[in-house]
């Protein structure tokens, strides 16, 4: 469709910045997003599958259900987000900013999530199965009922969380 073209061309390009823009269901799998600012936009449900996103912020924004499976967001900055059920498997979002999401039901199974920064995150029932996490920090991030099973999780920094995770000793 056009809008598609479009999004995609745009996403393209480097030095955007998108302000409270809707992206809500859009095809934007295989983008590269290079130094953008994403802020206060909707991007729920959209479809992000194998993108790129490098030294781009996605900041205060919505991305309720977005598939980002096999992404890669390098020196991605995504902190205040709302990332509910958004399915991130196999994705790359090592060292990434995800201070004070909110990633209730969120999937990261087998995800490099190592050194991410996911102080305050809300992540009940989010699911970390076999995910690398070595070294991350969720300082002060609820945990109930998110799942570590087969994670890595060596020098991750557990520091006045909340809930009761599964499989984390």
């Amino acid at each position: 469709s056009q809008r598609t073209r479009f999004c995609t061309s745009a996403m393209n390009s480097k030095l955007r910045r998108f302000l409270a823009n809707n992206f809500s269901k859009s095809n934007l799998a295989s983008s590269t997003f290079i130094n953008a600012r994403i802020e206060s936009c909707v991007l729920d449900f959209a479809d992000m599958t194998m993108s790129k996103f490098e030294r781009t912020q996605i900041v205060n924004s919505s991305l309720h259900g977005v598939n980002a499976a096999h992404a890669e967001f390098l020196s991605t900055d995504l902190s205040g987000s709302e990332l509910r059920s958004g399915v991130f498997t196999d994705s790359l979002l090592k060292g990434c900013g995800l201070r004070g999401v909110g990633a209730v039901g969120a999937q990261f199974q087998h995800a490099n999530m190592e050194l991410v920064d996911l102080k305050g995150a809300n992540l009940m029932s989010a699911n970390f199965e076999g995910a690398i996490m070595t070294g991350a920090d969720l300082s002060g991030a609820n945990l109930e009922g998110a799942i570590f099973t087969g994670a890595q999780v060596d020098g991750m920094i557990l520091t006045d969380t909340t809930g009761t995770p599964i499989g984390l000793i």
